[in-house]
């Protein structure tokens, strides 16, 4: 009966122990942040040309979306770099009721993202524009060293 008592005393010791062995280290992963801000929208259609500035793990980028009437607002989502260096930076230009980003035409929003990226490098990027009329690769940069 004693033997029984110990064994299971041990156990109740035992298990926290294993338990914490599997935690030990810093077990988050890396990171990429991103912020993107909508700087001014305007009428007409412009040029779809991108302003890339940075490294290859700060990365500055001054580009244009094209959108139809109405208020926008803009969130980003970046991924994290592939194995090749290839990361995706998704924007979601959403239109609002009311805001400081409105055009009452066919126009373009243009913003200011950037991207600081943790334990990689960036070598490529695609950008993705979402708008209210459609999806599209706004385009895949090489990102110089």
């Amino acid at each position: 009966m004693r033997r029984r008592t110990l064994i299971k005393s041990s156990a109740v010791v035992a298990l926290p122990s294993l338990a914490g062995c599997a935690t030990l280290g810093n077990s988050d992963p890396p990171e990429i942040r991103s912020t993107v801000e909508i700087q001014e929208t305007s009428c007409g259609r412009t040029e779809t040309t991108v302003d890339i500035s940075g490294d290859r793990t700060a990365i500055e980028l001054v580009g244009h979306a094209e959108v139809p009437s109405g208020c926008y607002v803009v969130q980003d989502e970046a991924f994290y770099p592939s194995a090749d260096g290839s990361s995706l930076l998704t924007l979601d230009f959403r239109r609002v009721d009311s805001g400081a980003h409105c055009v009452d035409c066919e126009g373009h929003a243009t913003y200011r993202a950037s991207i600081t990226v943790e334990e990689n490098e960036i070598t490529e990027l695609r950008v993705i524009h979402n708008t209210p009329d459609d999806e599209t690769v706004y385009g895949t940069f090489s990102i110089g060293e």
